[in-house]
């Protein structure tokens, strides 16, 4: 697994790092202090007696996490890094000093349900062909979240670039995409599952060579997926380990995290579909982001709405800055 470079800071509690147990718990944090709270306790309370290790890694938060962390779970083995390393730089340092044979990656605006570890546990244990099992990702008022998909392509993200999807829900490509709406009620194999929560044999882990740290975040999770895929293990959903998800609750929404949304697409598909597909992604995103900020433009010499409008062209400028002139 390539090894991540930042180290300083670090703070690891207790002192038997990496000590041998079945299931490292593995959550990256930045800024979510509460929410990384009660996801703490809700593990806490599913693996207690249990062969657990919960491991924070905390992106240089600013919100009294590191300390919250450390009076309220002393037991928790905390890494304080001094910058904000991203999801995937984050994983992958939790994963080295992990010392478990599974490790569960979850993300901090999460609870787990009654079973959930345990479930997951004894579905990685029942095959060995099994590498990945993604857990049922559920909305806070018990509604299914999305929670697998199959493999996107480059189409499907164009049309992503222009909202179809959003305001065409039932377009054959985003169906497919999502399995044609089906929520399986046994456990299936998928392509890939979303990277909230999920458990991963480490073997599987470390040959795939962990994750991508050039994905800053987003997509790290399907192209992890296609890469243990492609060296022979299988991805499972498990709908009987069920996960509250206050999604979007961990990483904000910002203009930044929308160009790191969009570079990672980019990034993706330069991987996976190639060089021109990866530039055709780029060339509708580039188009897109400038029609949208010359319609925007229009709209306020007739509409008084400057500060909404300027939060949206500042928005899609970034994009477009970023599709035209910077380049991974």
């Amino acid at each position: 697994m390539k090894k991540t470079s930042t180290r300083e800071g670090e703070n690891v509690r207790p002192a038997a790092a990496g000590s041998a147990c079945a299931v490292s718990v593995i959550i990256v944090s930045w800024n979510v202090r509460d929410l990384l709270l009660s996801c703490i306790d809700s593990v806490c309370k599913m693996t207690a007696g249990g062969d657990y290790e919960i491991i924070v890694v905390d992106n240089a938060s600013s919100d009294g996490t590191a300390e919250a962390v450390k009076t309220r779970f002393p037991a928790v083995r905390l890494i304080e890094s001094r910058e904000n390393l991203g999801f995937a730089r984050g994983c992958n340092l939790g994963a080295e000093k992990a010392g478990g044979r599974y490790f569960f990656f979850l993300n901090p605006d999460t609870e787990l349900k009654k079973g959930a570890l345990d479930n997951l546990l004894s579905f990685l244990e029942s095959g060995r062909e099994v590498a990945v099992a993604g857990a049922k990702l559920l909305w806070p008022d018990g509604s299914y979240q999305d929670s697998y998909r199959r493999f996107f392509g480059v189409l499907f993200s164009i049309l992503e670039v222009f909202e179809f999807h959003y305001y065409f829900p039932k377009n054959g490509v985003y169906l497919h995409s999502l399995y044609d709406l089906e929520v399986f009620r046994e456990p299936a194999e998928v392509d890939w599952v979303v990277g909230a929560a999920f458990a991963v044999r480490r073997e599987s882990f470390e040959k795939a060579g962990g994750f991508d740290e050039k994905i800053f975040m987003y997509a790290e999770d399907a192209d992890l997926c296609r890469r243990i895929a492609g060296a022979g293990g299988k991805i499972y959903f498990l709908p009987q380990a069920e996960v509250i998800h206050y999604k979007g609750k961990s990483s904000g929404l910002s203009n930044v995290r929308s160009v790191d949304y969009y570079k990672s697409l980019y990034y993706y598909h330069l991987k996976h579909s190639g060089s021109l597909k990866a530039l055709l992604f780029r060339a509708a995103l580039s188009f897109w982001s400038a029609f949208y900020v010359l319609a925007i433009l229009l709209k306020l010499l007739f509409r008084r709405d400057a500060e909404n409008g300027g939060v949206k062209i500042s928005n899609k400028l970034t994009l477009l800055k970023w599709s035209l002139f910077k380049w991974i």
